[in-house]
């Protein structure tokens, strides 16, 4: 079924977290943090819209900004953490038993 115009699916919670608790809890726009970890913004963009997956690479590009978060927000990610909250999310959305999953 094609998607309806003006319907805009919201970015997986992960997607989110990094978005609100990390780049906007730094002060820095999605332009700004890109520049300071050498990432494409385009690209960036991409992946806190839930268009781009979390890889263990670009988490990697992104690690210079968890310890300035520890430092000024008290709040702790790794790239592991970030990782299984991606996991997590894609796996409850599967349509198979819990303990299947576990």
């Amino acid at each position: 079924m094609p998607k309806e115009k003006g319907t805009a699916k919201s970015p997986p919670r992960y997607c989110q977290i990094i978005r609100q608790d990390l780049i906007d809890a730094l002060g820095y726009t999605v332009e700004q943090a890109a520049d300071e970890i050498g990432m494409d913004d385009i690209y960036l963009h991409h992946m806190l819209g839930g268009r781009k997956g979390l890889t263990p690479k670009n988490l990697a590009k992104l690690s210079p900004l968890f310890d300035e978060c520890r430092k000024k927000t008290g709040k702790h990610f790794t790239v592991k953490s970030l990782l299984m909250l991606q996991m997590d999310e894609k796996l409850k959305a599967l349509d198979i038993a819990p303990h299947l999953i576990q």
